[in-house]
């Protein structure tokens, strides 16, 4: 089954959750994070690697995937971004990212980056052209590398983990669409949408939104996927 879209900020129309009223009270985050017995979501926190390369040895807070820590991650979204905590790096580095159909192992898209600099949370983006022939409610995995060797990849620091497209109800789709950001995220999130939350309040912080609610907003949901520790990172912006 094809996604159907429609001219809005989200992607998918087929009728499954129904509308919700916003209330921006703050245990809304928490209410979202149950496991709902899928498959574990993955290594969401880059391992060490034997690499010679300093840039690929990080003394304090390592390499990391911004996404739900006990379930796997959910978009309605036609062109969803994901975003993960990079180390500051002294020199450029390369990166990859890659989205894989679970179900063939065929690679659905793929992304060549430059890193380096400052560390900080940065967002890479699936282009909807590449996400028309996705089937709601399946499973697909993604991988995030920077890549140490480009001789030896196995000195890769990797993280890798899950999203699955849902199917929403238009009447919720219109609610969000009619609503202010922070009003959004609610919504998003009391839908399961947890990548859509994540990615509306990033870019609220890396407008530098000095709204306090953004601020607990965006501590409340790090908090739920368990990291805490980058709340006070910067959203790297393009």
């Amino acid at each position: 089954m094809k996604l159907k879209l429609f001219a809005g900020p989200i992607g998918v129309i087929l009728g499954t959750v129904s509308v919700l009223t916003v209330s921006m009270t703050p245990p809304f985050i928490e209410s979202v994070v149950a496991t709902d017995g899928d498959q574990p979501p993955g290594r969401l926190v880059g391992g060490g690697t034997r690499s010679s390369n300093p840039n690929c040895r990080f003394d304090r807070t390592p390499l990391m995937a911004i996404a739900p820590s006990r379930s796997i991650g959910l978009t309605a979204q036609a062109s969803p971004r994901l975003y993960f905590y990079l180390p500051a790096m002294e020199t450029t580095q390369t990166a990859e990212f890659v989205l894989i159909d679970n179900t063939n192992d065929t690679v659905i898209y793929e992304e060549t980056l430059k890193i380096g600099g400052q560390g900080g949370i940065m967002g890479v983006t699936i282009p909807s052209h590449s996400t028309q022939n996705i089937k709601t409610n399946n499973n697909y995995k993604w991988y995030f590398s920077i890549v140490c060797n480009p001789d030896d990849r196995s000195e890769d620091i990797i993280v890798e983990g899950g999203i699955r497209w849902a199917e929403i109800d238009p009447a919720l789709a219109s609610q969000i669409n009619q609503t202010s950001p922070l009003e959004k995220v609610d919504l998003y999130l009391k839908a399961g949408l947890w990548f859509d939350a994540m990615s509306t309040l990033a870019q609220l912080r890396s407008h530098g939104n000095a709204d306090p609610a953004v601020s607990e907003a965006w501590s409340k949901l790090l908090e739920s996927a368990d990291l805490g520790v980058l709340v006070q990172e910067p959203v790297i912006t393009e």
